[in-house]
């Protein structure tokens, strides 16, 4: 017995009597496409820039909050640019 998905190919309808998750299903991110790391990256050049001027101006609270912030999204951005 066969049966349309939701892009309207056919395929059998064994997903359905067997309860586990059909890994065609599940949506692939194109591993070409890199904006999120680059977005991560310029926040985080962003934010180190805010805590560096801050620094200079010995405002410690939004320095310590700045850098903190800065660290989390270059963390992010090198997650999402690596090689895989």
């Amino acid at each position: 017995m066969a049966a349309f998905d939701r892009l309207g190919t056919r395929r059998a309808v064994r997903h359905l009597v067997a309860p586990f998750i059909d890994r065609l299903s599940i949506p692939r991110y194109a591993q070409a496409v890199k904006s999120r790391g680059i977005l991560f990256a310029v926040l985080a050049l962003g934010l180190a820039g805010l805590s560096l001027a801050a620094a200079r101006h010995h405002v410690w609270v939004i320095t310590a909050a700045a850098l903190a912030l800065a660290l989390w999204m270059a963390d992010l951005a090198r997650r999402d640019l690596r090689a895989r």
